[in-house]
């Protein structure tokens, strides 16, 4: 399975890292330590290495960072199983560590929309070529559908949960005017401020929600961009 991690950059011996980031996380461990890093069997021992590797005081004790270290099992699930992709409790607790939250695994936390979709895309950089079960698909449709949306956002990869929220009961007309004017947007690349949505209230809701989303991961990329840039200057 490791063959199938994203590919990444030669191996160096450069000391920044980037915690808060599970697509940088994965480029600086690697670049550290090779792709074989998800290879090590005990948490700890990655913890000790990267204490002593990183200069990170206090990240060989379990009882710190641990949201960080977190997001770095979930990034090491992701590259070696193919649970997040078919178990939605899985898929769960990987995106809640992928979207910077705290983990709780005794408990259930609902993903939203925008932090699905972030999960999806990040699982398709690690990993493009693999299929979303049918219990993940049902997962991120019923996080669209009890917030109101009719129409998952296209371009992020995550479609297949487009036929289970069709499923639901969903409103198949405004679904496909929602999906027409949002991709005359995208193809024109017009303001949405300028879009005439005149006697179309309902689409014009909907065009707003995918608008958030749409929003959402382009703060989180922009976030990828600044550690790598940040990585190249100080690092």
């Amino acid at each position: 399975m490791v063959a199938a991690v994203m590919p990444m950059e030669a191996h160096d011996t450069s000391q920044a890292i980037s915690l808060n980031n599970p697509i940088t996380l994965i480029r600086d461990i690697a670049s550290k330590y090779g792709p074989s890093w998800v290879e090590i069997v005990q948490p700890e021992t990655l913890w000790s290495m990267i204490e002593s590797d990183f200069g990170l005081k206090g990240f060989g004790d379990v009882s710190l960072y641990r949201d960080e270290k977190d997001l770095i099992l979930a990034v090491r699930l992701a590259a070696v199983s193919d649970a997040p992709w078919v178990d939605f409790h899985v898929f769960e607790k990987v995106g809640q560590a992928f979207n910077g939250n705290h983990v709780n695994f005794s408990t259930s936390q609902p993903l939203s929309p925008g932090e699905c979709l972030y999960t999806v895309s990040v699982l398709r950089q690690i990993r493009g070529k693999e299929t979303f079960g049918i219990d993940v698909a049902k997962y991120v449709a019923v996080s669209f559908k009890d917030r109101g949306y009719t129409a998952i956002l296209p371009g992020v990869g995550a479609d297949f949960a487009q036929t289970e929220l069709d499923l639901m009961d969903n409103d198949l007309a405004l679904k496909s005017l929602t999906l027409r004017l949002w991709n005359k947007i995208v193809e024109t690349k017009t303001d949405l401020m300028e879009v005439d949505l005149s006697g179309e209230r309902a689409a014009d809701i909907q065009i707003a929600r995918l608008f958030t989303l749409s929003e959402y991961l382009k703060i989180k990329e922009n976030k990828e961009q600044e550690n790598k840039e940040q990585k190249t200057i100080g690092g």
